[in-house]
């Protein structure tokens, strides 16, 4: 977890204008997948609830959340992709 704290400061800092109150986040790799809301934000610092799932290749039930995941994913970015 440490990588991905040191990973979304940089984030957070290089881009001041998004990572506001109330903005949620949606990352995934292969193994996890992590919902994060930002909770407060000032100045200097910024509040973040993390949530992370399970290991995905566990069950049979994680696999199929995960594909379901990917292909809304996927939809989502093609759609986006055509119509910015």
């Amino acid at each position: 977890m440490s990588q991905l704290s040191v990973e979304l400061q940089k984030l957070i800092a290089c881009d001041p204008f998004h990572f506001g109150v109330g903005s949620y986040y949606f990352l995934k790799n292969e193994k996890m997948i992590i919902l994060i809301q930002v909770l407060e934000r000032g100045n200097d610092y910024v509040v973040l609830s993390v949530k992370g799932t399970e290991l995905q290749e566990t069950t049979v039930c994680h696999a199929e959340e995960n594909d379901n995941i990917n292909n809304i994913t996927e939809a989502w970015f093609d759609r986006h992709e055509k119509n910015p």
